[in-house]
């Protein structure tokens, strides 16, 4: 059986050696099929190495689209703007002001290998649906040894990288102003367990707090 085509992704390539006792040091390829493009970024330059397989997306898509009159607008139409290019102008501004943006960067690279084909118009309830159903049945990538015992992704863990792409896409529309907004659809957000006071002990709360306390089962005034 052929295996699925994964598109236009990052790949790291480690640290090698040539046959001239030379290391060549980690640096990121686009992977496409059987064609591998140096971008010359290493980890330490994640966000341009994204740029740059955006714009290869762009570039590779060009003629499946009808081009614009000139950016502008392009970039104002869904159907002609690739979602790997709304993540990447995101990864590069907005996510680095965020208090923490390598842990941005870890949900856009987790986001791309689905997304990175489609456009804009694509981003829809059925693709959101189905962006979680792929994502539940993947292993949790800090367990690397033994992949096939390792426990799935939650839906949660999905819901937080859909939340992502949604902020991504809501800072392209506020500099390019789409002519219409994609929504993402979330799965529900699992309910989290909370201590909840009875109403006895709120009654003795409020009842300390205007100065009283309870001795002997009797309230008196401090």
């Amino acid at each position: 059986m052929s295996r699925t085509a994964k598109g236009p992704r990052l790949y790291l390539r480690k640290v090698r050696c040539k046959a001239c006792g030379t290391s060549l040091p980690d640096r990121y390829f686009i992977r496409n099929d059987k064609t591998e493009i140096g971008t010359g970024c290493g980890p330490d330059r994640f966000v341009e190495a994204q740029e740059k397989l955006a714009q290869y997306i762009v570039q590779k898509y060009a003629g499946a689209i009808e081009p614009a009159h000139d950016a502008w607008v392009r970039k104002s139409n869904p159907a002609e703007v690739y979602v790997a290019e709304v993540l990447a102008e995101y990864a590069a501004g907005p996510a680095q002001r965020l208090a923490n943006p390598a842990n941005e960067a870890s949900l856009i690279e987790t986001l791309l290998p689905f997304w990175q084909d489609m456009t804009l118009a694509d981003v829809r309830r059925s693709t959101c649906e189905g962006y979680v159903a792929k994502r539940i049945t993947e292993p949790h990538k800090a367990y690397k040894k033994d992949p096939a015992s390792a426990p799935r992704v939650s839906d949660q863990t999905a819901r937080r990288e859909l939340e992502c792409l949604g902020s991504a896409i809501s800072k392209w529309h506020e500099e390019h102003h789409l002519t219409v907004v994609p929504k993402i659809v979330l799965p529900r957000k699992a309910e989290t367990p909370r201590d909840a006071l009875t109403r006895s002990q709120a009654a003795r709360l409020l009842w300390a707090s205007m100065g009283w306390w309870l001795r002997d089962g009797k309230w008196v005034r401090l």
